[in-house]
């Protein structure tokens, strides 16, 4: 599918104007923003192959469509690098696939639900993502940047706007953005895509709708055992969901 428009531009004296319009227009997610200029968006589209009209995805339910030259643009104004732009589109193009107007559901509910993105496989390494200490944490440009794009996405092109279309009570720091990748040479496990039935090579996404992540803490503990009672109690405390929730269980060591 091809798209018969395209993004419109503005020309600005600076950088500092810039910001200061993305903060007028509402275009910003309260952060400063990298101005996208056309060669930055044409260094984006280059690396991917992509021509600027080329349609990644539509929701239907907000009648809207996204280009390969908008998630370009909103990649560049969140600090992606062009070898971020490759897992950008797979987390969209996961979301169009399975489910496009999880994108509404996501943030029209009063709730605190935000999208969070697991990445798999040799990209991990080859982007510099973090998937250790930290990794839920500000600090490293390929887990803040990639989540924040599609965050900026989100919001300059569904119109997802706290007060507009994100109707979160008290909303959620995940909101910024929630990407990390699983350390597959740590663990224990089988990666995770590899439970999917990808093979370890194989570099995936994993995309979710998530509410804020939650602390399960058992300083104590010497067993499986007695960290898995700590891991039910945390989850019997939410009672009965609405919905048939999933949990992610994340487990760290030191």
């Amino acid at each position: 599918m091809v798209a018969n428009r395209r993004a419109s531009t503005y020309e600005v004296e600076g950088t500092q104007d810039l910001t200061e319009e993305c903060y007028r227009r509402g275009w910003t997610d309260g952060l400063p923003v990298i101005p996208p200029t056309e060669a930055r968006i044409a260094e984006m589209l280059d690396y991917v192959g992509l021509a600027p009209e080329h349609v990644i995805g539509e929701v239907p339910v907000r009648r809207r469509f996204l280009t390969a030259e908008q998630a370009a643009a909103n990649a560049v104004m969140a600090g992606c690098l062009p070898t971020y732009f490759p897992v950008v589109l797979a987390t969209l193009e996961v979301l169009f696939q399975y489910d496009p107007n999880c994108v509404h559901h996501a943030s029209c509910t009063t709730n605190c639900a935000t999208l969070g993105i697991i990445v798999n496989g040799p990209i991990r390494h080859e982007i510099g993502l973090n998937c250790t200490n930290d990794m839920l944490s500000p600090g490293n440009r390929a887990n803040s940047t990639i989540g924040r794009a599609v965050r900026l996405i989100m919001i300059n092109v569904f119109e997802q706007r706290p007060g507009l279309l994100d109707q979160g009570c008290m909303g959620s720091l995940a909101k910024h953005g929630l990407c990390f990748g699983e350390d597959e040479e740590g663990s224990p496990w089988s990666p995770f895509h590899v439970s999917q039935g990808f093979k370890p090579e194989n570099s995936t996404v994993t995309v979710a709708t998530i509410q804020d992540p939650e602390m399960v803490c058992n300083r104590y503990g010497l067993t499986a055992e007695s960290v898995m009672d700590s891991v039910a109690e945390v989850i019997a405390s939410h009672g009965m969901a609405t919905f048939g929730h999933q949990w992610i269980w994340i487990v760290g060591y030191w």
